[in-house]
């Protein structure tokens, strides 16, 4: 997945070089005058589109199966829709980071 990510993120960097004037641009000012964002922020953005549409249930998906909210017992402000996340204990989050390192060789 990680390759198809960069593969689609290089096709990107060659089309904004097609713009007449942007060729010797580097790939950062390209999309700061085209006025676009890069591929990651706009695969975040839809992620973060589609828990906002399956927690408010405007997708037909069970959202209890992805998500836990977080309870408002203590009465303050805020809305009904915060996530609650469950902690997780350090050792986890090393070996995660091993194996991340080890699948990116």
């Amino acid at each position: 997945m990680v390759k198809d990510i960069e593969v689609l993120e290089k096709v990107q960097q060659r089309a904004t070089k097609w713009v007449k004037g942007l060729k010797n641009i580097c790939y950062t000012d390209r999309l700061r005058i085209l006025n676009l964002t890069t591929l990651e922020k706009r695969r975040k953005r839809g992620d973060l589109i589609e828990v906002y549409k399956i927690i408010s249930g405007k997708e037909d998906v069970d959202s209890s199966k992805f998500f836990t909210l977080a309870s408002n017992d203590h009465g303050l402000r805020g809305h009904q829709f915060k996530l609650y996340k469950q902690s997780s204990r350090l050792n986890i989050r090393r070996n995660l980071k091993l194996l991340l390192a080890k699948s990116y060789k």
